[in-house]
């Protein structure tokens, strides 16, 4: 998360961008469903028997992922990101300055319930979309982009007839279902 911002930092500057990194913590519910199933999966793969092991050994939850195992922990929805209003602040005060958060989709913790003000390091990830959109909503932004390495949006994707979309509207991927077969 804080090499991301360093990296994203540091090209920004080479074309006289200031940018801010900020390490964002971002609240999320222990009693969310995702705890219940973990599905996303993180870190190297392993063979069968190490998976297991390290599963029992650390109390890991593992999943096939092909023809290995990997790690898979929780990935709940944001609920709160603490840091806004540091963003707010510099997007207001400091219009020349960019606000870099919610890299890798911020770290996770939560409140702890007997004393809501102390909070609780999380073994979960958070979707960077999803935090990024929290983001923007909690900001009042006017829009929010995401860049991708990736391609883009197909219609048909796969099929002889696939094509890539230039513009999709969020009603089209909502009547569609697009992306069901990768969440996250």
């Amino acid at each position: 998360m804080g090499q991301i911002g360093y990296v994203l930092a540091q090209a920004l500057a080479s074309v006289g961008c200031t940018a801010v990194p900020i390490i964002t913590q971002v609240v999320v519910d222990p009693q969310h469903e995702a705890f219940r199933n973990p599905s996303k999966f993180v870190g190297p793969v392993y063979g069968p028997k190490e998976a297991h092991a390290l599963a029992e050994s650390l109390g890991w939850v593992v999943k096939p992922d092909g023809e290995y195992f990997r790690r898979v922990v929780p990935s709940p929805p944001p609920s709160e990101i603490l840091q806004v209003d540091a963003v707010r602040t510099i997007l207001e005060q400091a219009p020349d300055i960019l606000p870099i958060a919610c890299g890798g989709g911020g770290v996770p913790v939560s409140r702890v319930p007997s004393r809501p003000q102390t909070l609780q390091g999380v073994e979960a990830v958070i979707d960077k979309d999803a935090c990024g959109a929290k983001l923007a909503i909690d900001l009042e932004a006017d829009g929010f982009i995401i860049l991708t390495d990736g391609g883009g949006i197909w219609k048909n994707f796969g099929k002889p007839d696939g094509k890539e979309m230039a513009k999709v509207t969020p009603e089209y991927l909502l009547g569609t279902k697009a992306g069901k077969a990768f969440p996250g």
